[in-house]
């Protein structure tokens, strides 16, 4: 805006009643250039070459992304992230056992046999 705010102030100069000028624009061999007159005389002129302009459009939109970026830490959201664990968790573990199943820990077979046939 630096560059172009006494450009944008001739234009609007330019454009009140009863002021007479013109304005121009251009694009020659990758270079794009504007020229605001008044009358003889000009009163803003300015160029830069495409790469230029490409860069200046595209470069501080990514440096505002890499900051939003940076500050929107991971902690924000832990609070949410937390629950989310937590109710994953509470339905990956096991069922306590039914009554159909016999635990067969023991050792002695005997035990076992009576269970079996119960």
């Amino acid at each position: 805006m630096v560059i172009l705010g006494p450009a944008l102030a001739a234009g609007w100069r330019l454009s009140r009643p009863g002021q007479h000028g013109s304005a121009s624009f251009g694009v020659a061999d990758g270079l794009i250039s504007a020229a605001i007159v008044e009358g003889e005389k000009t009163i803003w002129s300015g160029s830069m070459t495409i790469v230029h302009l490409a860069m200046l459009a595209t470069i501080p939109p990514l440096l505002l992304w890499l900051v939003w970026l940076a500050s929107n830490s991971r902690t924000n959201n832990a609070g949410v992230k937390r629950l989310k664990n937590q109710a994953t968790s509470r339905g990956l573990n096991a069922s306590p056992p039914g009554i159909g199943i016999i635990d067969t820990t023991s050792t002695s077979t005997s035990k076992r046999l009576e269970r079996e046939e119960s």
